[in-house]
């Protein structure tokens, strides 16, 4: 959804799916996680071919589980 929303697409789209859902409870935590991502994609103006770094989509996925 991120990528039809921005127009873009994520490079490592697979990985990211398999690091949210192997590390959150349920469907609402994936849905704040990917909702953040969201965010992270608008907030920095992300275009075209992008891959969200790892650091990036742990450090959402920390705040979520404190």
């Amino acid at each position: 959804m991120i990528e039809i929303v921005h127009g873009i697409r994520l490079v490592n789209r697979d990985t990211l799916a398999e690091t949210i859902a192997g590390t959150v409870k349920d469907r609402g935590q994936a849905s704040v996680a990917t909702a953040a991502i969201n965010s992270w994609v608008a907030v920095n103006s992300i275009e075209s071919k992008t891959e969200i770094a790892d650091d990036v989509v742990a450090k959402i996925l920390r705040q979520m589980t404190r």
